[in-house]
């Protein structure tokens, strides 16, 4: 398991972008403050499909689909790619360039205590991101499959759900939820946004985006124009440089480098950002690990 550097966010704390309903998740400790977000705007995601919950044949379907929710809307050009399969777990590591964006689930108590606060939680996002600029540069979804039991079908009544015993959450209402975690959204305090931090049984609701929802994705990341939150400065003088990890779905297939410290890396993302290989890349991943700051945010069952 990849060690990680884990801050708890409160669960309804509140960091507003501007005077909008929606809120973005908050850098800590961040003089003047700065928010978290991706700066590239095509962000591939891996399924891993070790667990019983994630190896379902239908299970690709539900997940391309729920991403989709937040990128197929003519105010923005936030997009996802679907990379396939992995085995990779969830974590970062800044001394590796083939990080990986993971949806995945936990089977038991054990996984389920590394990763979870508490087992009411029905999933987690787990960010990565830089200490100076906020922005992300991994994102981890994890579902709770050890102790909460998923919709795995397209329930269209919610009378079919409620008649199941024990009653289900509905899996996509879950990851749509987590997906605007994962581009850098916080919880409100708004029943019926997609953002709410809590879910009853066979709720669907969150499967689409809310007004204040869909306003965050067009004001943070819109078509055609830069980001419009935490926009990180032209240089990383502090150590470091996020900017290695843009430019993921250009490298999917790329033949990546297992360690940055050694001679051997061979990132394609490096053609423009910096030194290629040796020891002039270990000092630049030296300086980025010191700025990595790792956070949870979770969806609450009730």
């Amino acid at each position: 398991m990849i060690s990680r550097l884990v801050w708890v966010a409160a669960a309804l704390a509140l960091f507003p972008l501007r005077a909008m309903a929606y809120t973005c998740t908050p850098v800590p400790n961040s003089s003047p403050p700065i928010t978290q977000v991706w700066q590239q705007r095509c962000i591939p995601f891996w399924i891993n499909g070790d667990s019983d919950l994630m190896s379902r044949s239908n299970m690709e379907q539900i997940i391309t689909q729920s991403f989709a929710v937040w990128s197929t809307n003519d105010c923005t050009d936030l997009a996802f790619t679907n990379a396939g399969p992995t085995d990779q777990l969830a974590g970062f590591d800044p001394d590796r360039c083939d990080n990986k964006n993971v949806i995945a689930a936990v089977d038991t108590q054990g996984e389920l205590n590394d990763f979870f606060d508490s087992p009411d939680l029905l999933a987690v996002t787990l960010t990565s991101f830089s200490r100076a600029t906020g922005e992300i540069f991994d994102a981890d979804i994890l579902f709770n499959a050890a102790t909460s039991d998923f919709v795995f079908d397209d329930i269209t009544t919610v009378g079919l759900c409620q008649a199941r015993n024990p009653r289900p959450y509905d899996l996509r209402n879950t990851l749509v939820h987590e997906i605007g975690h994962f581009i850098g959204f916080d919880h409100v305090g708004i029943e019926g946004a997609t953002m709410f931090p809590s879910a009853v049984q066979c709720e669907t609701e969150k499967r689409t985006l809310a007004p204040d929802d869909l306003d965050a994705v067009c004001t943070t990341y819109p078509a055609g124009a830069a980001t419009k939150t935490c926009a990180p400065p032209d240089t990383y003088e502090k150590g470091g440089d996020p900017t290695i990890f843009r430019d993921q779905c250009a490298n999917i297939g790329v033949e990546l480098c297992e360690d940055r410290a050694g001679n051997t890396c061979s990132c394609r993302s490096t053609r423009s950002t910096g030194p290629g290989r040796g020891g002039a890349w270990a000092a630049v991943v030296l300086g980025l690990a010191a700025l990595v700051l790792r956070r949870r945010a979770s969806l609450t069952g009730r």
